[in-house]
C-alpha cells in the first residue's frame, strides 16, 4: 500500500510542476522524467532581423555544456518583457518565438513547445521557463546576461483615420482621434452594437484638448489625471471603473495603444511623454515618441480640420518629384492608342547599348513607366483614370500593371508591362510594383507639362517644359491643353435601380438621400429585425445631395468640405460620425459611400470624398453622374421624391 501511494505522489507531483506550463503535457509516452536544470548565464552573441512590423531577435546563451539559441518576435527595438509562446516563421507575431526550420533549438534539437518568460533588469536580461524539444526531452532553463540595443529611428506608420470626433457638443473639451496601421479593419456588430476588429496590427486612440472641436498644432503633454484634460493636454489612459453607478466598469479610456489579433483587442496606456501635432495644408502629422514607442501619422483628418480638409492650393499630397523625361513614345502607328511615358527622378539615365539592344542604367533612384490613353498620338489635359483590364486602354484612362506572360507564344515570358514603379540601381531596374488603381491628372500650368498620379502605390509628380516633351527622334509630342473644357470620355459604372429617394428636410437636414444600384440589386427591410436584407451581387451608391427643399435640382454639385456639414451646390463626402450622441454607438460610412453587395450582405468599398456630381433633368428622366478618384458612376432614369 506505501508502494502505491509512493507511485501515485511521484505521478502527481510531475503533473503539479508541469500544471503551470503551457502545453505541459505531450503525449504520453510512458516517461516522466524530471527535466534536466540549466543554468546559461554566457551571452554568446546577439542579433536582430527587421521586419515590415516586426523585429526578430535571435539570441544564443550557454553553460552547463549546453547552448540554447532563441529566436524572439517583438515590435519593439528592444527585447519587451512577457512570456514569449512558440509561432510558425510564417505565423509569428509579437510575444512569440519562432519554432521549425530555423527556428529555436536547444544543443541544436529543435524546441517543440514551452513558454519562456522574460524580464528586464537594472542593463540585464533574465531569460526562464520549461521547454519541450524535439527528442521528447525537457530542459529547465534560467538565464541573466547583459543585453545593448541601440534605439531603431524607425517609427511605427499609422496609415489609417479610422475615426475622427468632437466631443464640444456633449459639454467635454476635447476631441477623440483613432489611427491605425495597415492590415486591421472594424464594424460595428448591429445585435450587439459592439466593435468587431478583423486583422493584425495596432492602433491608437487619443483624447487632444480642443475648445471649439477642430485639432490645432502643438505640442500636447499628457494630463495630470485621467478624465481630466486642460489647455495644451492629451488625456492620460485610464480606468473610470464604475463611472455611473450602473453596475458596469469601464476600462481604457483616454488615450491608449491598442494591439488588434484574433479579434480581440488588447489595450496599454499611454500616460507619460508629448504628442506632437503639426500641419500642412490640409495634412496632419501626429508623432509620439518615448520610451520605445515611436508612431507617425501623415494624412488628412478632415472631420476636425478647422479649414475642412482643404490645402492652400487644394493638393496637398506628398509626391515623388520626377524631374527627368526618359522616353516619350507614340503607339498609334502600331495600332495601339497610347502613349508610354517614362519619367525618372534626377540623377537618373538611361541609354541603349547598341550591340545587346539592352538598356543600360546609371544613377541611384526611381522612375514611372506610364502607358496613358491617346487617339492621335497626342497628350491632353484631363483627368485618367485606371483602366479595368490589363492591356485594354479605353479613352479616359491609363493603362495598369501587369504580367503578358508568354504574350505572342514564342517562349519568352514578359513582365512588368504598364504602368509600373521602377527602382534604379547598381546599373539595373528593378520593378518595385504595378500601379492597378488611382488617378492620372495632366496639366499644362505655364510652360510647364505637369502629370500627377494618385495610387495606393505611390504619389507621383512629373513636372517638365512643354516645348521639350519630344520623343526618342526629336520630335514633339503635341500637348493639347483642354483648358479646363472637356475631358477624355469617362467610363461610368451604370446604375440602373433606383433602391430608394428620401427627404431629410422634414428632420431639420437640407439633403436629399438617394441610393442607386447595378441591374439585378434589390433591398428589402426585415420587419421584425428591421436590418436591411439584400439580394443579388454587385454594387450600389448611397447618395446625399444638398436641397432646400426636399427636390433633386439640376446642377453641378462639389464635394462638401466637412463630413455632415452639407451646404447649397454640395454632396455630402462619405464620413465616420463615431459616437455621434454619446450614447456609447459608433456609427461608420455615412454621406456618399460605394457599397458591394454579395452574399445577402452589403460592405462598403470606400468612401467618397471627392470629384463632382452632376444633375440633369429631361422630362421624368433624370441623369445623375458622379466622377471622383474613388468611382465613376452614372443613373439614368426615374427620381420620385
Amino acid at each position: 500500500m506505501k508502494l502505491l501511494y509512493k507511485v501515485f505522489a511521484a505521478v502527481a507531483g510531475i503533473l503539479a510542476l508541469s500544471s503551470c506550463v503551457e502545453d505541459a503535457i505531450q503525449p504520453l509516452t510512458g516517461k516522466y522524467e524530471k527535466p534536466a536544470a540549466y543554468e546559461l548565464n554566457t551571452l554568446v552573441s546577439q542579433s536582430v532581423e527587421k521586419g515590415d512590423k516586426t523585429r526578430t531577435f535571435t539570441v544564443e546563451v550557454s553553460g552547463s555544456n549546453a547552448t540554447l539559441s532563441m529566436k524572439l518576435v517583438g515590435d519593439k527595438y528592444f527585447i519587451a518583457d512577457g512570456s514569449y509562446t512558440p509561432s510558425p516563421a510564417d505565423q509569428a507575431k509579437k510575444n512569440t518565438y519562432i519554432v521549425g526550420n530555423g527556428g529555436t533549438t536547444f544543443n541544436n534539437i529543435p524546441v517543440e513547445s514551452g513558454s519562456i518568460k522574460i524580464v528586464q533588469g537594472t542593463g540585464t536580461y533574465s531569460f526562464s521557463g520549461i521547454l519541450w524539444l524535439a527528442d521528447e526531452s525537457i530542459v529547465d532553463f534560467k538565464s541573466t546576461v547583459i543585453l545593448a540595443y541601440e534605439p531603431d529611428p524607425e517609427p511605427i506608420k499609422l496609415t489609417q483615420m479610422i475615426s475622427a470626433t468632437s466631443n464640444v457638443a456633449n459639454g467635454t473639451n476635447s476631441v477623440t482621434i483613432n489611427l491605425g496601421t495597415d492590415g486591421i479593419s472594424s464594424s460595428l456588430d448591429p445585435t450587439t452594437w459592439q466593435t468587431v476588429w478583423t486583422g493584425e496590427g495596432n492602433y491608437l486612440a487619443v483624447d487632444f484638448y480642443s475648445t471649439d472641436g477642430f485639432l490645432h498644432p502643438g505640442t500636447y503633454r499628457p494630463s495630470a489625471a485621467g478624465g481630466s484634460i486642460a489647455e495644451g493636454e492629451y488625456g492620460i489612459g485610464w480606468d473610470p471603473g464604475d463611472l455611473w453607478g450602473i453596475g458596469m466598469v469601464f476600462e481604457n479610456w483616454g488615450t491608449c495603444w491598442w494591439t488588434v489579433s484574433n479579434g480581440t483587442t488588447t489595450a496599454e496606456k499611454i500616460s507619460e511623454g508629448d504628442i506632437i501635432v503639426e500641419k500642412s495644408g490640409s495634412k496632419y502629422t501626429i508623432t509620439y515618441n518615448h520610451n520605445g514607442l515611436w508612431m507617425v501619422y501623415s494624412g488628412k483628418i478632415e472631420a476636425v480640420d478647422p479649414d475642412g480638409g482643404a490645402g492652400d492650393d487644394g493638393d496637398d499630397t506628398d509626391y515623388t518629384e520626377l524631374t527627368t523625361l526618359l522616353s516619350a513614345t507614340s503607339n498609334v502607328a502600331n495600332g495601339t492608342k497610347s502613349l508610354t511615358i517614362n519619367m525618372a527622378e534626377d540623377g537618373i539615365s538611361s541609354t541603349t547599348d547598341p550591340t545587346t539592344w539592352q538598356t543600360v542604367w546609371e544613377g541611384e533612384g526611381h522612375y514611372l513607366a506610364l502607358d496613358i490613353y491617346s487617339e492621335d498620338g497626342k497628350l491632353y489635359t484631363g483627368t485618367y483614370n485606371a483602366c479595368a483590364t490589363a492591356g485594354t486602354i479605353n479613352a479616359g484612362e491609363f493603362g495598369i500593371g501587369w504580367d503578358p506572360g508568354d504574350l505572342w507564344g514564342i517562349g519568352m515570358v514578359f513582365e512588368n508591362w504598364g504602368t509600373c514603379w521602377w527602382n534604379v540601381a547598381g546599373g539595373a531596374a528593378v520593378a518595385e510594383g504595378k500601379v492597378t488603381d488611382g488617378t492620372v491628372q495632366v496639366l499644362v500650368e505655364g510652360s510647364n507639362l505637369v502629370i500627377k498620379l494618385k495610387s495606393t502605390l505611390l504619389n507621383a509628380k512629373f513636372t517638365y517644359p512643354v516645348a521639350q516633351f519630344v520623343d526618342g527622334t526629336g520630335a514633339p509630342i503635341e500637348v493639347v491643353d483642354l483648358g479646363g473644357g472637356s475631358e477624355p470620355e469617362v467610363e461610368y459604372v451604370e446604375l440602373t435601380t433606383l433602391l430608394s429617394a428620401t427627404s431629410n428636410v422634414a428632420n431639420g437636414t437640407n439633403s436629399v438621400t438617394i441610393n442607386l444600384a447595378e441591374d439585378g440589386i434589390s433591398s428589402t427591410t426585415d420587419p421584425t429585425t428591421w436590418q436591411t436584407v439584400w439580394e443579388g451581387e454587385g454594387h450600389y451608391l448611397a447618395l446625399d445631395v444638398y436641397s432646400a427643399d426636399g427636390k433633386l435640382a439640376a446642377g453641378t454639385y462639389n464635394a462638401c468640405a466637412t463630413g455632415g456639414q452639407i451646404a447649397e451646390g454640395e454632396f455630402g463626402i462619405g464620413w465616420d460620425p463615431g459616437d455621434l450622441w454619446g450614447i456609447g454607438m459608433v456609427f461608420e460610412n455615412w454621406g456618399t459611400c460605394w457599397w458591394s453587395v454579395v452574399d445577402g450582405a452589403a460592405i462598403v468599398e470606400g468612401k467618397v470624398t471627392d470629384g463632382t456630381l452632376t444633375v440633369s433633368v429631361d422630362g421624368d428622366i433624370y441623369t445623375i453622374s458622379l466622377q471622383s478618384s474613388l468611382v465613376n458612376a452614372q443613373y439614368i432614369g426615374t427620381l420620385t421624391l
